[in-house]
């Protein structure tokens, strides 16, 4: 995917946290986008989550974030919780 949206992973400590750190950005980069899918994949070592966002008139956007500085870093944390939690994530997508 070219030029993925990077967010700041600095404040990210566990999936909800990155959950709303992402309808954050849809909420103030795209006014009336609601998400109402998403896709995981890896590629070239890089997790990318694609969002598919829709307005009131059914417009569709698609989003795509590069999430692996987030996964990486929750993948590491010291809480056997929030690795448990992403890694179910993970496996939600079925990703290898």
């Amino acid at each position: 995917m070219e030029n993925p949206i990077i967010l700041d992973h600095k404040k990210i400590e566990n999936l909800k946290q990155m959950e709303n750190l992402i309808d954050d950005y849809i909420r103030k980069n795209h006014d009336g986008q609601i998400m109402r899918g998403s896709s995981l994949s890896k590629e070239d070592n890089k997790y990318i989550l694609t969002c598919a966002t829709f307005n009131e008139n059914d417009k569709m956007l698609i989003l795509v974030f590069d999430v692996t500085e987030i996964f990486s870093k929750l993948l590491k944390s010291g809480d056997k919780k929030t690795k448990e939690e992403i890694k179910e994530y993970i496996a939600s997508f079925n990703i290898e």
